[in-house]
């Protein structure tokens, strides 16, 4: 943006500045925003806590997902023939209607 688009705040740093406030008033409405700052401490030691896995690879809570696709944890099940565990594949209401 040029120096003249910046309209009433005639600088950048101060319409970032207006940025900044609005996006605070916008969030200190947001219920999950207020129920995270209520929780965090809570929160982040779940978010950090680190488990070992069988497979010699760590993951945390965040990563489950993608450590039991890596390869590492993938070669570890083929080489000790484990059977992964499918989950079911949820069927729609309407479709158990139709049945």
């Amino acid at each position: 943006m040029k120096e003249e688009d910046y309209g009433a705040w005639r600088t950048k740093e101060n319409y970032e500045r207006w940025i900044e406030l609005k996006l605070k008033e916008a969030r200190r409405d947001d219920p999950a925003h207020v129920y995270y700052y209520a929780h965090r401490d809570e929160i982040n030691t779940r978010r950090n806590n680190v488990e070992k896995c069988e497979c010699g690879g760590n993951w945390s809570i965040t990563h489950k997902a993608r450590h039991l696709t890596s390869l590492k944890h993938q070669n570890w099940i083929k080489e000790n023939k484990i059977e992964q565990t499918q989950t079911k594949k949820r069927i729609p209401r309407y479709l158990k209607l139709a049945l």
